[in-house]
């Protein structure tokens, strides 16, 4: 959305438009690999780990974007709207994802009970 609009000349990009889209790929990819890895060795604590690796990731978020206006106070609105536009999406992406996995998982599970 943002790529369209800034070659579409409605708006400059960000200046920290590819540090923001790298940081958000590595953290969701980052991520998903825990959840992947805590849901298939504890299932039954996957929600509490879940819940303090979602708190541990905002506080590195905050750190982050605060480096980002720290470093350019000039741009320092574009890029947090550009970041908290990524966060939301990139959230949205996340959720989906895990949704779609642990319902794939409960229904391979109730085809095991019934054999």
């Amino acid at each position: 959305m943002v790529m369209i609009g800034s070659n579409a000349g409605w708006f400059p990009r960000p200046s920290f438009y590819g540090t923001i889209v790298i940081f958000f790929v590595l953290s969701n990819l980052a991520l998903h690999w825990f959840a992947n890895r805590t849901m298939n060795k504890a299932p039954d604590g996957f929600v509490r780990i879940y819940l303090l690796a979602t708190v541990l990731r905002m506080l590195f978020f905050g750190a982050f974007i605060y480096m980002i206006v720290w470093l350019d106070r000039p741009e320092a609105r574009k890029n947090t709207t550009f970041f908290l536009m990524s966060y939301f999406l990139f959230t949205a992406l996340e959720v989906t994802v895990l949704f779609r996995q642990i319902n794939a998982q409960k229904r391979s599970q109730k085809g095991q009970k019934r054999l």
